[in-house]
């Protein structure tokens, strides 16, 4: 009978270690994909940032052209790559 008693204790101090490891396996699994997507969400996010001032950049200093009679309004549109009625609104003429 004692045999059957320490076998049984030893399963079930194997299975919360089993619990445990597997406990410790999914936290770090976690936190390794939390810092992964943490990660690329910053780069997409400034690409993004970077994407959208290079844009902006570029409309403030075609309407400053357009408005100072040094480009027309269809090649400053042609420039942008929309029609002259969007760089129309976009730039607000």
């Amino acid at each position: 009978m004692g045999g059957k008693v320490l076998e049984l204790y030893s399963e079930k101090l194997l299975r919360r270690g089993e619990a445990r490891g597997e406990a410790r396996g999914e936290e770090r699994g976690r936190k390794a994909g939390l810092a992964e997507g943490e990660a690329r969400g910053k780069k997409a996010g400034l690409a993004e940032g970077e994407a959208r001032g290079r844009t902006a950049g570029m409309l403030a200093t075609l309407c400053s052209l357009v408005k100072k009679g040094l480009l027309s309004v269809a090649d400053a549109a042609k420039e942008l790559g929309v029609s002259e009625e969007a760089f129309k609104k976009m730039a607000m003429l």
